[in-house]
């Protein structure tokens, strides 16, 4: 359906989040299109900040932020002939906005482009939102949310603050730090959701923290800029000892006294026993969705766990019981990153797609943090410390650490997992990484070395498995177990070769 909006300076085609005017197209981010949906949808009306911060941004009651009016302002710049004397896009003062067309009949079918629908409590994080309740009753200044991308931790804070906001009688400030890339950009931003006006130095941001009392401050989204940021927290703790600083990223700031809170994928539900928060969370969805869904448990179930229970994937999952039956989502999750993508969400947005997820954290990598990301979807069923000392090579990166250390720095970054109730240490690449990382392996020029040459492609592949071969190979019969899945992944791969060998030392190892 097409979502055009006609103003008197140019055409805005919501649907491919681009405004035409006199001069070449002009992008809008996906925020920037969301929000001018919304108020297009109402178009002549009033409508509130709180409004807008609910129903387009996702955000409990009570937050304080300037956010909306950054958006707005950046719509302005692009859209308005005059940005500072808007035609279309008007402030309401003391109410919020109002969209304004150029005439009547030139809103098409410009229906609100809200946040994916979210319920008033996330599934399986019961856990979680205790240890967020019993800190800040600890008076705990700092903790930071860890996890993978799509793991849900803005959904998690969002659901805690609109459990208990009321407890921060000075407010409660939310800042998405997705687009700031260096510290000028920081403090911009967080200037802004301050309410400060003007240009924001580190001065005026940690004066305006420091006037602040019982008071919480959401740093939402700042994986890429942890470096920059973490001296600035460090320096607002001392500036503002008033102040509790929430942070949620894909790896820690690793400041003194900061409390992480990890957030790993959802259990997976048990064979034979078809329940769970995974399972549940696909139901809610697509009930959203379809309204009588009523699929196969059992079939959602293995969905779920071909997912690793990660509510990004499991909720764009859901959302194509609308068109799909669970059989055909389940059949076509071989070919996962075109199945999942958000229909509502057509925009560059880091988190509208399970791709463009992956991607994200993929581009905040070092080479050689790539090159042990991709070696690692060597193994299959996991693999120990030891393991990876043997079938990853960081040679071509002299500057790159031990394997062991280049697995704990993805470990840090929440892209490898660990197996849990073991006494080893034994790590694992989640389903959905592992793909992605294998495509980046056979095709070149995904990773290069320091000498500028390819370091991906079908050699680099052929390489990475021979020691894989040699590592599975030379395993003893006590191994049989717990690298049942490395075995088999290496005698397979060995048959398809013709390394008769290989094959015959693996099954060895497998029959004891």
């Amino acid at each position: 359906m097409s979502q055009t909006l006609q103003l008197s300076t140019g055409t805005v085609d919501l649907s491919r989040q681009r405004f035409e005017g006199d001069g070449p197209p002009v992008a809008l981010t996906t925020r920037e299109a969301e929000l001018l949906a919304y108020l297009a949808a109402r178009a002549g009306e009033d409508v509130s900040r709180d409004e807008l911060l609910q129903e387009v941004w996702g955000y409990a009651p009570g937050v304080v932020t300037r956010t909306i009016d950054v958006t707005v302002r950046r719509l302005r710049q692009k859209l308005e002939r005059e940005p500072a004397r808007p035609d279309h896009v008007l402030t309401v003062h003391g109410v919020g906005y109002r969209f304004v067309p150029a005439d009547e009949d030139s809103v098409v079918d410009a229906e609100p482009q809200p946040l994916e629908p979210r319920a008033d409590k996330v599934v399986g994080r019961d856990e979680a939102l205790a240890a967020l309740d019993r800190w800040a009753t600890e008076g705990r200044d700092l903790v930071t949310v860890v996890g993978a991308g799509g793991a849900g931790k803005s959904a998690l804070v969002e659901s805690w603050l609109g459990g208990g906001a009321s407890r921060w009688t000075g407010g409660i400030v939310h800042c998405d730090l997705t687009d700031a890339h260096d510290e000028p950009e920081i403090l911009a931003l967080v200037g802004e959701a301050l309410g400060l006006s003007g240009a924001a130095d580190g001065a005026a941001v940690a004066e305006a923290l420091g006037g602040l009392r019982t008071a919480l401050v959401v740093l939402d989204n700042v994986e890429h800029v942890v470096r920059i940021l973490a001296p600035l927290v460090a320096s607002w703790r001392t500036a503002a000892p008033g102040v509790a600083f929430v942070v949620t990223s894909r790896e820690a700031l690793r400041l003194r006294r900061e409390q992480v809170l990890p957030v790993p994928p959802l259990p997976l539900p048990r064979t034979g026993n078809p329940e769970g928060p995974a399972v549940e969370l696909f139901l809610r969805r697509a009930r959203e969705v379809q309204p009588d869904f009523d699929g196969d448990l059992e079939t959602v179930a293995e969905i779920v766990r071909r997912l690793d229970g990660l509510p990004l994937a499991i909720e764009l999952a859901a959302a194509r019981t609308r068109v799909m039956s669970v059989a055909d989502i389940l059949r076509h999750l071989a070919h996962r990153f075109e199945l999942l993508k958000a229909s509502g969400h057509t925009g560059a947005s880091h988190r509208g797609t399970l791709r463009s997820t992956l991607d994200w954290s993929w581009s905040l990598l070092e080479e050689w943090e790539r090159a042990a990301l991709i070696q690692c979807s060597a193994f299959r069923g996991g693999f120990t410390l030891a393991a990876a000392e043997r079938v990853l090579d960081l040679s071509p990166w002299p500057d790159a650490p031990w394997a062991v250390d280049a697995v704990q720095a993805l470990f840090d970054k929440s892209l490898v997992g660990s197996v849990p109730g073991l006494r080893v240490r034994r790590c694992r690449l989640y389903e959905s990484i592992r793909v992605y990382v294998e495509q980046k392996l056979q095709a070149p020029d995904q990773v290069m070395r320091s000498d500028g040459t390819s370091f991906t492609g079908p050699a680099t592949q052929r390489a990475l498995w021979q020691r894989h071969w040699d590592w599975a190979a030379g395993l003893g019969p006590s191994a049989a177990f717990t690298e049942r899945g490395n075995l088999l992944a290496a005698a397979e791969r060995a048959r398809a070769e013709g390394m008769a060998d290989v094959v015959t030392a693996c099954e060895a190892v497998l029959q004891g």
